[in-house]
């Protein structure tokens, strides 16, 4: 019989195939102890073997000595446990230690159950073992494969569960379509000019934000009416200029997106070009929000020189309150790049996916 943890899926996933094909029953436990339904089961079938899946955070050895309690004839010879430092180490352990006589494998992502529950009853049909990866790396995975030399190789789910970098470092290149690589070299491609960009106007706009900063310090020191009216111009001449920098920013994006929109997507890698869509569209909306907030600054800026120039001491109180009460944080202009994320994530996809591609 197996046991294994009943409140993470990962183990008693794992295990599934091994024990369908070797019908061992699986029994789910809490760490600490068994229920007694499952101390009745054990009592009743006297199993010959046990098979404890996970280390001690998963299954503690006070299960395994109650187990023994209810079976007195097992011995520790009689009593294996599969673990490893990670669930996908178990996983692969698991493998090992059963050694299921299958041309095939089942791999799966380990960090959501759907996937994997679902591809359980292919695995035990076909008599395979499960192996359940992170969907990114599968270096020590790949190792065991190529070992057992697999036949065939089924992999559940889509790029966010299985990444292509993975199918492409198993699959011959003979059976990857050209159009795929052209596909995954023109987005990556376009993910770098979309980097270069964004680096671009990020120095650009810190620049502003220093000059700025500066230009407030020297506010806070002026003297006379004509010398805090010469620093505000200096403002209204820097976010200006920052605005000019963002217009064309958000144009060259509305580019971009307009030119990945365009692309002929192969069947199945949707999710990169959706992937790309949605991070320019984040960073556009980003860049609306910010040149929002240097606009209003500009026209605070500018009522402001003018109460200065025209000595209207209450539009001036009204313009630095009005400035007072924007509340958002300056900082914002020299952060810029808040789209990266999506983009530097999928650049670094679509570049595994490429050397994975070249390497075989």
């Amino acid at each position: 019989m197996v046991i294994t943890n009943g409140w993470g899926f990962a183990d008693a996933l794992s295990v599934s195939s091994a024990a369908a094909c070797r019908k061992y029953p699986i029994f789910m436990t809490d760490n600490g102890k068994l229920s007694e339904s499952n101390k009745d089961i054990i009592s009743s079938i006297q199993p010959s073997k046990i098979f404890v899946i996970g280390g001690e955070n998963s299954v503690s050895d006070s299960v395994v000595n109650e187990v023994k309690s209810l079976q007195p004839s097992l011995t520790d010879s009689n009593i294996v446990r599969i673990g490893g430092e990670t669930r996908y180490d178990t996983s692969l352990n698991i493998c090992k230690y059963f050694n299921l006589n299958s041309n095939s494998t089942v791999l799966a992502n380990g960090a959501n159950f759907p996937d994997a529950l679902s591809g359980s009853a292919l695995a035990s049909k076909l008599g395979a073992p499960i192996m359940l990866t992170d969907g990114k790396d599968i270096s020590n995975q790949k190792s065991y494969i190529d070992e057992k030399g697999y036949k065939g190789i089924f992999l559940l789910g889509g790029l966010n569960s299985i990444d292509l970098s993975v199918e492409y470092l198993l699959k011959p290149t003979s059976l990857i379509p050209k159009t795929e690589i052209d596909y995954i070299t023109a987005l990556k491609g376009y993910c770098d000019s979309y980097e270069d960009k964004t680096s671009t106007v990020s120095t650009q706009m810190e620049d502003i934000y220093n000059k700025t900063t500066d230009i407030r310090t020297a506010i806070t020191s002026a003297s006379t009416a004509q010398e805090l009216s010469s620093d505000i111009e200096q403002l209204i001449t820097l976010f200006n200029q920052g605005n000019s920098y963002l217009s064309s920013y958000k144009s060259d994006l509305t580019t971009l997106k307009s030119e990945v929109s365009s692309l002929s997507v192969p069947s199945g890698l949707e999710t990169y070009n959706n992937q790309y869509l949605s991070s320019i569209n984040t960073q556009i909306n980003y860049v609306d929000t910010t040149m929002k907030y240097t606009t209003s600054c500009l026209n605070i800026f500018t009522e402001m020189k003018d109460a200065l120039d025209n000595m209207d001491i209450a539009k001036l109180e009204e313009s630095t309150n009005a400035l007072q009460n924007m509340g958002t944080d300056g900082n914002s202009i020299s952060n810029i790049e808040n789209g990266n994320k999506g983009i530097d994530d999928l650049d670094t996809r679509l570049g595994n996916a490429l050397t994975n591609y070249q390497q075989q």
